[in-house]
């Protein structure tokens, strides 16, 4: 899977495409909401959900998560991040070589994981 994301005017927008560059899915998370605008039939809600998790468990440092109660928790060090509620794993990252350009991104419950290479990045 590939993905394109773009942050601009405090909205991400991600649009997810298969091995022959196909569109599969797009999501947006602005104002702290959520959407999947387009994906195929019988896609999960929770997916998308561990989608966005996953960017943000990666690109944030963990002293600037903020979390609603005191049930979340991020373990991290220079190979993995993952967040937990209530000590149950959502979301892992594993980084291999040491460096964020290649990891994987494993969603508990999904029985999916997503190996990740940067291959460029541009500022908006």
């Amino acid at each position: 899977m590939t993905a394109a994301v773009a942050v601009q005017d405090g909205t991400l927008t991600v649009v997810l495409f298969d091995p022959l560059g196909r569109r599969i899915a797009t999501l947006v998370h602005s104002e702290g909401e959520a959407q999947t605008l387009s994906a195929p039939p019988g896609w999960p809600p929770e997916l998308s959900h561990q989608l966005l998790l996953g960017l943000y468990l990666h690109h944030l440092p963990p002293s600037q998560w903020r979390f609603p109660d005191e049930g979340w928790s991020i373990a991290h060090d220079a190979s993995h991040r993952t967040l937990n509620y209530h000590q149950h794993q959502l979301v892992q990252l594993q980084y291999q070589g040491g460096g964020d350009s290649e990891r994987s991104l494993r969603f508990i419950g999904q029985d999916m994981s997503v190996r990740i290479t940067t291959l460029s990045r541009a500022e908006l």
